[in-house]
């Protein structure tokens, strides 16, 4: 009986020390899981992090190059260029469309009321048309008896159903935007029609709602000498600009303002200059506004900071203060952003991961001024 009694007194004993390496083994076990899991995390969140500041920079990099494309130089003396849609809302169907082949305007210096930019940002305004008849003007032959009546025109090569076009006086003073509805033959081939209603579709043949000519015409008749420009069916006249971080378009024709990518703290664009056109850049602008600048503008420098969308809370220092990012402040080629000028900056701005992404767009439009 003594020996059975020593038996189990050592088998407790070994059971004891095995729950104690157990144990052991399931917290290095966990250790490891949760250490590897922060791992992933942090993988997965800077993937999506630099993911959103391609998809940002993409959307910009596609439409400078061609920025000013199919855009007459005289098209640029408008004053205004008033138009009508009629799927804008009631009382704001009439609007005056801004058409600019490129401008930068910073944040403090915007003082238009249709976007609200974040604070330290750009705005960024290209226009471009899609005419297979590039820029070449149409010159009017025969002054019209009001504001709806036909454009008779000198050359309508390229003009087709459904394109925008904007009628431009001689002087600049009036510019108004009129959609193609119909070509007629014979002895009306001289004829470009803009009827309210609906036209043709020459690819499907289907009747299409002629949304930008107003039943009446809007402003006055045109007269002869004046002048017709072809900008294509989908013309675009976007705005790229940043509000509640988010990096957003919007387009004046058909009046959609849409997110491009989210997480987004930080936007700045610089015109590239060569003001002798010695073929080397000798000028920056943030604010590129002037016809001169616009003349030698050569391309364009953009900067992206995309900031991650949870905070990293379990990476703090020996104060227990979070340190996923200590600085507010990252150099670029044309400077430093400094995140501590953004409003609304919380104070846990340093539990967040923030990345830069910048790139350098060269202009291939022969036309800006």
């Amino acid at each position: 009986m003594k020996n059975i009694n020593k038996q189990k007194g050592s088998f407790i004993l070994e059971l004891m020390i095995g729950l104690v390496i157990a144990t052991a083994t399931i917290l290095t076990a966990m250790t490891i899981y949760l250490y590897f899991e922060n791992q992933k995390r942090i993988t997965v969140e800077t993937n999506q992090l630099l993911a959103n500041l391609s998809v940002g920079m993409f959307a910009i990099q596609k439409s400078v190059p061609l920025a000013g494309y199919g855009l007459n130089p005289k098209l640029m003396q408008c004053a205004t260029i008033s138009a009508y849609d009629d799927t804008r809302p009631s009382g704001s169907q009439e609007f005056n469309l801004e058409v600019k082949s490129l401008q930068i305007i910073p944040e403090a210096e915007y003082t238009d009321t249709d976007i609200v930019p974040d604070p330290e940002s750009s705005v960024l305004m290209l226009s471009k048309g899609d005419s297979e008849i590039s820029y070449g003007l149409a010159n009017m032959t025969q002054s019209m008896p009001n504001s709806s009546a036909a454009y008779k025109v000198d050359n309508r090569f390229g003009y087709k159903e459904g394109d925008l076009m904007i009628a431009i006086s001689a002087d600049g003073s009036q510019c108004i935007l009129s959609q193609v509805t119909n070509l007629p033959g014979g002895g009306n081939s001289d004829n470009v029609i803009h009827n309210s209603g609906n036209y043709t579709d020459p690819v499907t043949g289907r009747n299409i709602p002629a949304r930008y000519n107003k039943a009446g015409g809007i402003g006055a008749p045109f007269n002869v000498g004046d002048s017709l420009l072809n900008i294509g069916s989908t013309p675009v006249s976007l705005k790229f600009y940043l509000s509640n971080n988010q990096l957003r378009v919007k387009n004046e024709f058909d009046n959609t303002d849409k997110v491009i990518a989210n997480n987004i703290v930080g936007f700045k664009a610089v015109a590239l200059i060569d003001e002798d056109e010695n073929k080397a850049i000798d000028k920056r602008v943030d604010w590129l506004h002037t016809s001169t600048d616009l003349t030698h503008t050569k391309g364009v420098k953009l900067l992206l900071v995309g900031k991650s969308s949870i905070p990293f809370m379990n990476e703090k220092d020996s104060t227990g203060n979070c340190s996923a990012t200590t600085n507010s402040e990252f150099s670029w080629s044309e400077g430093v952003f400094d995140l501590s000028k953004i409003v609304g900056l919380d104070k846990d701005w340093k539990c967040y991961r923030y990345r830069l992404q910048e790139s350098t767009i060269y202009l291939k439009n022969f036309n800006l001024n």
